[in-house]
């Protein structure tokens, strides 16, 4: 029961909205996450999946994320993972240049999309409600030159403990923290995690490692698909909730599915999957230079 993708309303920065607010009504949309394609497979993305027994007052949603007929994943850019022409290459003594590099996205032989972001908005009180859980250390890699995994869903609190684990040292920066740290090999860093949006690992002045997205929500109703574009996420029964499927690649485009209420059973299994359908975005115009001004000597009459 999969339903199209729509436009966001409003950028990702609503992110910031729901950390004070706890979450979103049905009509706030919320960003969701990513993945990535290789020859050689990538770790999955970072993200907490339910398992075990079903809360009593909750429902468990399975379901795949998958692309639109038509549509294609966007990627990023040379520049966007640190490796344009201004920035040092991949080390020797690392893998060289694959396609996973610039598309975090994963796209099955079913269409099925891994490595996005899936989380849920509904009935503000519900989701009030939901226990804060405790805060988790999210383990986080530069493996073959690389930072992985590219997507962890998080909530303030948390940590990320990132080590470098390649032959070679980086720089090392994180949105929220303004230190530029140098992680030779085997050296850890932590990563404390104090506000909501998405926030992004990177490796700075020197050679690049890619990045790492970092989509911090203000309650754990969250999962990563993965390879497949399979997701499972308990939600609050009783009411309808909205299913949405992100990654920051995507922009103001996100897919979104609803759980009715008639469907919202405590304690129960539903099925449900997501379609994304993905809108190419415009090209920007050209820069064009603006006229010199006149001189003197070039005015009329001279």
């Amino acid at each position: 029961m999969g339903l199209h993708a729509r436009v966001v309303t409003a950028s990702v920065g609503l992110l910031l909205v729901l950390g004070s607010a706890g979450c979103g009504s049905r009509d706030e949309p919320v960003a969701a996450a990513a993945a990535t394609t290789s020859t050689q497979a990538p770790a999955e993305a970072e993200a907490a999946s339910p398992g075990g027994a079903i809360a009593p007052n909750m429902v468990r949603v399975r379901g795949t994320v998958r692309l639109a007929a038509g549509s294609e994943l966007p990627e990023y850019t040379q520049a966007d993972i640190g490796r344009d022409a201004a920035r040092p290459g991949i080390p020797d003594a690392c893998s060289p240049a694959r396609a996973s590099d610039v598309n975090p996205m994963r796209l099955s032989n079913q269409r099925g999309v891994g490595g996005v972001l899936v989380t849920a908005t509904g009935d503000v009180a519900r989701f009030q409600q939901l226990p804060a859980g405790t805060p988790r250390t999210i383990e986080m890699g530069i493996r073959d030159c690389r930072l992985d995994p590219t997507l962890v869903v998080a909530a303030v609190g948390d940590t990320i403990q990132l080590t470098n684990h390649s032959p070679r040292a980086f720089i090392t920066n994180f949105t929220t923290d303004p230190v530029n740290e140098a992680q030779a090999p085997e050296r850890a860093r932590r990563l404390e995690i104090i506000r909501a949006g998405v926030q992004r690992v990177e490796c700075t002045m020197a050679a690049g490692c890619g990045r790492a997205e970092v989509v911090v929500l203000a309650h754990r109703v969250a999962s990563v698909t993965d390879a497949e574009g399979r997701f499972e996420l308990d939600v609050p029964a009783g009411a309808e909730v909205v299913l949405h499927a992100w990654h920051p690649l995507l922009g103001r485009q996100e897919g979104e599915a609803r759980l009715t209420i008639d469907r919202a059973v405590a304690g129960q299994t539903q099925a449900l999957d997501i379609e994304l359908a993905v809108v190419p975005r415009p090209a920007n115009p050209a820069v064009v230079p603006a006229p010199a001004p006149a001189t003197p000597d070039s005015a009329p009459g001279h």
